[in-house]
């Protein structure tokens, strides 16, 4: 069975398959092949009754969870606006990836698919001295609560999916000619970070994170330019806000975490989850941080390749200074997650982390699935180690790429294996 059998259609375009080796590295970030938009991730999806129904759509009465889309085609003039559902009530769910751990592909497109994208052009920079339509927005957003709204649109929402590696899919868009909001009430610790333009965005982000506010509820803030000093606000496109609070907070863990003690012990965690097995090793030394790929023949970004491609990025304990462009927003969300339960312990480690990705992971629903995998992972009992090669020789056990091939293609853990510390 073809993978878009599994819903019940095909896409109702040809797509032009680029060599795997160039999308492994790309995954519809740089687009590397030269198209404005990347051809395995078009989806023209007239497979669900609700994309039918929306694409004849003129106005919408419901709710918001309360949701946001900012794009990145034209920056910095942006389509941005609010994800609406025709229902009424508590539709939060629709937009906390962090509750969707169990569900399946299928559970999660259809959740998704019934959002609607309201969008309209703004200036990044509007943020600074936002319009009336902003500022409905962050009324919106201001509140952890589902927010009433209605939406007039100059054309019906097209019935299309959007799908890219670092967000979860979007449902159709259209374009908003009038908007209408309810929002609850007001958060206060929100309500403080965002009156405060004299606070840098980074400290916002980190005061937020440390009273319980969760990943995509920061990151929508930031998105809608909410956060940092008055002069610098901008609206942040969705993909990039998502990797910037993931790396803002784990800095601050790791920060944090370099203070602590060592672990005393290697040791091995591992998780299965959606077409994806993770293995995560711990090691007995000072912070550092590997995270490997591995993406099978007939997954989303080696649609056509013969053998499995493997990619990674690593950083000592002095962290990175550039962008993990060969991982990308993964790299991450799975640092932060890691951090998190470090922290938590009050210890460090040199972490070496595994992924490989099965022809059953169907299409990309976002990073937060790395993230909260991860979560979870950490949280099991792992298995303990007296020594790097015992650990290592357990991991590779668990892992379908053979040990020669993810040694040939790691630093860190050729070090480990080696007994040498990378600084």
């Amino acid at each position: 069975m073809e993978r878009d059998e599994i819903f019940g259609f095909r896409p109702n375009i040809r797509t032009i398959r680029p060599p795997s080796s160039l999308c492994i590295r790309c995954r519809g970030r740089l687009m590397l092949c030269g198209r404005r938009t990347c051809p395995l991730l078009v989806r023209v999806l007239p497979l669900l009754d609700q994309v039918e129904k929306l694409s004849s759509l003129r106005s919408l009465e419901g709710s918001s969870p309360p949701g946001l889309f900012v794009g990145r085609i034209g920056y910095p003039r942006v389509l941005m606006g609010p994800l609406a559902v025709g229902d009424r009530g508590d539709v939060g769910f629709m937009d906390s990836p962090e509750d969707w751990y169990g569900l399946n592909y299928r559970q999660i497109a259809e959740l998704r698919v019934r959002l609607v994208r309201g969008i309209k052009p703004l200036d990044v920079k509007s943020a600074r001295d936002p319009p009336e339509y902003l500022l409905r927005i962050h009324d919106m957003l201001l509140s952890r609560r589902s927010s009433s709204l209605e939406l007039e649109f100059s054309r019906p929402p097209r019935a299309t999916v959007l799908l890219v590696d670092e967000a979860p899919p979007f449902g159709p868009s259209g374009p908003i000619e009038s908007m209408r909001a309810l929002p609850g009430s007001s958060d206060r610790s929100a309500e403080k970070v965002y009156y405060d333009h004299d606070m840098r965005s980074e400290k916002a982000v980190i005061y937020l994170y440390e009273r319980g506010f969760r990943i995509s509820e920061i990151q929508r803030m930031f998105g809608a330019g909410m956060l940092g000093v008055k002069k610098d606000r901008k609206l942040v496109p969705t993909r990039w806000s998502i990797t910037a609070i993931d790396d803002m907070i784990s800095r601050s863990l790791i920060d944090e975490i370099k203070g602590y003690p060592t672990i005393s012990e290697y040791r091995v965690y591992v998780e299965s989850h959606l077409g994806n097995k993770f293995v995560i090793v711990l090691a007995p030394f000072r912070w550092s941080f590997e995270w490997m790929e591995a993406w099978y023949p007939g997954t989303t970004w080696n649609v056509s390749g013969s053998r499995p491609e493997v990619i990674g990025d690593h950083e000592g304990y002095g962290g990175r200074t550039t962008y993990a462009e060969e991982i990308g927003g993964c790299y991450y969300a799975a640092r932060l997650a890691i951090a998190e339960a470090l922290r938590a312990e009050r210890r460090q480690a040199a972490v070496i982390a595994f992924r490989e990705i099965y022809e059953d992971a169907l299409f990309p629903v976002g990073v937060w699935l790395v993230r909260e995998s991860l979560r979870r992972t950490m949280n099991v009992r792992p298995s303990m180690f007296d020594d790097a090669r015992t650990a290592f020789d357990h991991a590779f056990k668990i892992l379908k790429l053979p040990r020669d091939l993810w040694l040939s293609n790691s630093h860190l853990a050729r070090a480990l294996m080696g007994q040498r510390v990378l600084s």
